[in-house]
């Protein structure tokens, strides 16, 4: 049975709408450290616009994964129906160094690949099991390649999704990345859910230590 696209859509949507001022806050660092990225991006590099862009993302990149590290635990909870708080913010700083590495480890193929709406659905949420399970860096991979593998069709496109939220945000002058940056969270954190409901009922709930 595939996941329910359209629901996760309207359901992450309606939880965006509800919490959208505290989803803004929370997500501000982020997109401010990505508009500060664009901003030099723009500047210079007129000989090799490419290679500067490039060399302007893998230095920013480490800056922009610490910044939205706290979106983790904040997606978490408004996917579970919960109300957040600057705890659920400040929760995965608590295993900054192995989110971290995941979050790189992530990063760098989705950034920097041709094949990064493929590899997306695999990895994806690598990051949010770690946090979430406290899984090791090699364990958190290997179960969301596991969770993913027969859901791959559905996440693709839900991942293509949060795509083209991405680029209508940046369209919007910017400004719509306020909005789209906490509405992309909060899709992931539900498909995150749906996947941890749906592995939990095929072998039983799991007790995090």
């Amino acid at each position: 049975m595939s996941l329910p696209k359209g629901e996760i859509i309207r359901e992450s949507w309606r939880l965006t709408r509800k919490h959208l001022g505290f989803l803004c806050l929370a997500a501000a660092p982020s997109v401010l450290t990505m508009f500060v990225e664009m901003a030099i991006s723009a500047i210079g590099g007129h000989h090799n616009p490419h290679f500067h862009h490039k060399l302007v993302q893998w230095i920013s990149s480490p800056f922009t994964i610490v910044a939205e590290i706290g979106m983790i635990g904040v997606s978490l909870r408004v996917a579970r129906g919960g109300t957040p708080n600057w705890s659920d913010f400040a929760a995965p700083y608590k295993k900054l160094w192995r989110l971290f590495f995941i979050e790189l480890t992530t990063d760098v193929p989705i950034r920097f690949t041709l094949f990064a709406s493929f590899l997306s659905p695999f990895i994806g949420f690598a990051d949010f099991l770690a946090f979430d399970r406290g899984l090791s860096f090699i364990e958190a991979f290997k179960e969301s390649v596991k969770w993913t593998m027969r859901e791959w069709w559905s996440v693709l496109i839900l991942f293509l999704f949060i795509d083209v939220v991405a680029v209508v945000g940046f369209l919007l002058f910017g400004i719509g990345f306020f909005v789209a940056c906490p509405f992309i969270w909060i899709v992931q954190a539900k498909i995150y859910e749906t996947l941890r409901v749906r592995s939990e009922t095929a072998s039983g709930p799991v007790i995090v230590p």
